[in-house]
């Protein structure tokens, strides 16, 4: 099973980003990112519902222009220091950059959960699709996953 890159909560990155609002109260770069990933999530919620396998472009294409943006602006409010040990937020404004694609993978291939707790119960038969409906496979159908 692929997976989008992303951590067990709701919303990939919702801790990390939760963090950054924190730790930057008056920057609007954890809030353009989370929107943004909501709005993916949630279109891709709707095109699974309507069993397309994407979501449409004319929805994608402003919610996919709109996260690199706020990675793009955290990372000129987030200051890079000497050596390779960065701050948490750096490190995800890093990563969200260096793996774009992977983050949001799911919304242009709705087999791919926008989670990875979703992926775990796709994988082992305990979910169907990722509409979170689920749908006990049984010891069965455990084993034939492992």
């Amino acid at each position: 099973m692929t997976r989008a890159v992303g951590n067990a909560h709701s919303l990939p990155f919702s801790a990390d980003l939760a963090d950054a609002a924190e730790s930057y109260p008056d920057a609007h770069w954890p809030i353009q990112i989370t929107q943004a990933l909501q709005g993916l999530i949630h279109a891709a919620s709707t095109a699974c519902a309507e069993d397309l396998p994407a979501v449409p472009d004319e929805i994608a294409a402003p919610l996919v222009h709109t996260f690199p943006h706020g990675v793009i602006l955290g990372l000129s409010r987030v200051p890079k220091v000497a050596g390779r040990k960065q701050s948490p937020c750096r490190d995800l404004l890093e990563c969200l950059r260096d793996r774009h694609d992977d983050v949001l993978r799911f919304a242009f291939d709705l087999r791919i959960p926008p989670t990875s707790s979703q992926a775990d119960y796709a994988e082992f038969g305990v979910m169907r699709c990722w509409r979170w409906k689920p749908c006990r496979a049984g010891i069965s159908g455990l084993a034939s996953a492992a």
